[in-house]
């Protein structure tokens, strides 16, 4: 293992200078070759917005992938005895069928993470949700829910998306604005982040085609979903890289995408639907369970920076550590995106805690982040509340809580009147051992610098963008 951890340097990053001299011909160009292809919409291949939907479960040809999975390895773990505390460029997964790990890396000249800092637009949206949009399906009847010794009663739930305007050009207008007003502030933006459920495919389009042809400066686009590329319905990641593609002596600035569907399904019990005063849409007698399809489990890695990589996680998939942890662990992410629908992010709640568990092994820096909707109705049910039941609770507008290996937590607040969030992030070279002493001094660490910085919507509150926003 030693032996092809040491031959395998750089692998899935390749440093390449501006002229892409070592580029072609390396497994990780042959693989993006492979797997961008143009979308199933009818496009034509040349089409600049791409979706990855053809994956590489392992970069190993010789191990049978139903038995083991070899990927590129990002971070070594400093703590623990075991086998990914051993390798600084492979990490040693499950078989294909248990968990599948895709890593993509764009075909260009990545900045080192010393040459800047990166900025990124938090966007907490939906601001506001009404308890009608959650819409229930119980399952258990009256009937069934009268008999004695009845096990709890339960039933589906699905989320209306009505804070969606139908034109989707005004989600591109809110990010345009709130990009003008974030640069004004804190210079360049390399990454717009939605939180879960935020958009649906035709919005998220949209605007990851408008950073592709308008921001050139924005690396990359996450986003929460209620469908993916393919035109499946449920609760996916989707995250875009943007990229230059050679077309002769010029280039075509691109966009690949990749969704990703949620491992784990919500649930609502009486607890969490009064702490969101849910009670009038959803029998606080049942257990709601989200309505979506369970699909392949998988994560998707993508590098940003010469020797960085993220990954996106939703919701339950923080709290719940099978199936994706281990391989979160294994491969050790520099950045991990939580995109949630949860109340405050402060550190006394669940969020917090699984965050831990991921700063301090592998190490990883992890943001979990939601919109401000049940934020809002969180903090209204508290206020409802007698001293007694409220104890030490206090209202907050926390959307976001930054966790990393130094133990540092940090609370992101957009309060109502702010619509967005720019956090800055600075890449500290770190160096790392193996277990047995094999050092690695081209790793990195990302911690948040600064103060958060809001952005508003407020300059234009008269424009019918705002209404169609619901805001």
């Amino acid at each position: 293992m030693a032996i092809a951890d040491e031959a395998c340097e750089s692998v899935g990053y390749i440093h390449v200078d501006d002229k892409q001299s070592a580029w072609h011909g390396s497994w990780v160009a042959l693989t993006v070759d492979y797997c961008l292809r143009n979308s199933a919409d009818g496009v034509t291949p040349s089409d600049r917005h791409r979706r990855v939907d053809r994956q590489i479960a392992s970069i190993c040809l010789m191990a049978d992938r139903d038995v083991v999975c070899v990927q590129p390895k990002s971070h070594t773990p400093e703590v623990g005895c075991t086998p990914r505390t051993l390798a600084h460029n492979l990490a040693l997964l499950p078989p294909r069928g248990e968990m599948r790990a895709h890593w993509q890396r764009p075909p260009q000249y990545m900045l080192p993470e010393s040459r800047t800092d990166l900025r990124l637009l938090l966007i907490p949206y939906p601001f506001e949700i009404d308890a009608e949009w959650f819409v229930g399906e119980k399952v258990t009847t009256e009937e069934e829910l009268r008999r004695p010794g009845r096990a709890k009663p339960w039933g589906w739930f699905t989320l209306d998306q009505h804070w969606l305007p139908r034109n989707s050009q005004a989600i591109v207008k809110m990010v345009d604005l709130l990009l003008a007003q974030a640069r004004a502030k804190a210079g360049s933006v390399n990454g717009v982040v939605f939180p879960e459920y935020a958009l649906d495919w035709k919005s998220y389009k949209a605007v990851a085609d408008h950073l592709r042809d308008h921001h050139p400066d924005v690396e990359f686009f996450v986003a929460g979903s209620s469908d993916n590329c393919a035109g499946e319905k449920g609760n996916f990641a989707l995250s875009s890289h943007f990229f230059d593609e050679p077309n002769g002596v010029r280039s075509t600035r691109m966009a690949a995408t990749t969704s990703r569907a949620k491992h784990h399904r919500w649930r609502l019990d009486v607890h969490q639907l009064a702490s969101y005063d849910l009670t009038n849409a959803l029998d606080p007698r049942y257990l709601w369970w989200e309505k979506i399809v369970l699909q392949q489990r998988e994560i998707h890695v993508k590098v940003i920076r010469s020797a960085s990589v993220f990954t996106t996680m939703i919701c339950e998939d923080l709290a719940r550590s099978d199936p994706c942890h281990e391989v979160l662990r294994a491969i050790g992410p520099n950045l991990v995106f939580v995109l949630l629908m949860d109340g405050p992010q402060i550190p006394v709640r669940w969020s917090a805690r699984y965050a831990t568990a991921l700063s301090d092994d592998p190490g990883s820096s992890v943001l979990t982040f939601t919109s401000r909707g049940l934020i809002s109705r969180s903090n209204s049910a508290l206020e409802r509340m007698s001293l007694e039941e409220r104890g030490s609770r206090e209202a907050s507008w926390a959307v976001g809580l930054w966790k990393d290996a130094t133990g540092t937590a940090q609370v992101i607040s957009c309060p109502p009147g702010d619509h967005g969030v720019v956090i800055s992030l600075h890449g500290d070279p770190l160096f790392e051992a193996t277990l047995d002493a094999r050092q690695n001094a081209d790793a990195s660490r990302w911690r948040m610098v600064g103060t958060p910085i809001t952005v508003s919507l407020d300059a234009v509150r008269d424009s019918k963008v705002i209404d169609e926003l619901k805001i």
